[in-house]
């Protein structure tokens, strides 16, 4: 699947942290997953400031924009746990904006 460095973050930010040895190994493979590459980080530079905020390089020196988007291999398991995580905090009326494009690429909507 394909998805941006701001979603990749934003998966790992909600993935949850407690559940059965089924659930805890699969997130722990798709931590494995999402986390940047050597080559992604060497590319696009992230840092986290003092607040937890992560930001990384957009362009190029030269303005030439950098491309966000990296095919990620989720298993079957590993989006049904994504899916109910979404599903989830949609329920509870608490998807954030920040959760828009993973919601559609994840439900299909």
């Amino acid at each position: 699947m394909e998805l941006t460095v701001f979603e990749r973050a934003n998966l790992l930010s909600i993935l949850p942290r407690e559940g059965n040895f089924k659930t805890l190994k699969t997130v722990r493979k798709l931590r494995e997953s999402l986390a940047l590459s050597e080559d992604e980080v060497r590319r696009w530079e992230p840092k986290v400031d003092d607040k937890g905020v992560m930001t990384w390089r957009t362009t190029t020196e030269d303005g030439t924009p950098i491309k966000q988007e990296a095919e990620i291999d989720i298993s079957e398991l590993g989006q049904e746990v994504i899916l109910t995580v979404l599903k989830k905090l949609d329920g509870e009326n608490r998807l954030k904006e920040d959760h828009f494009t993973l919601f559609e690429k994840f439900s299909g909507k």
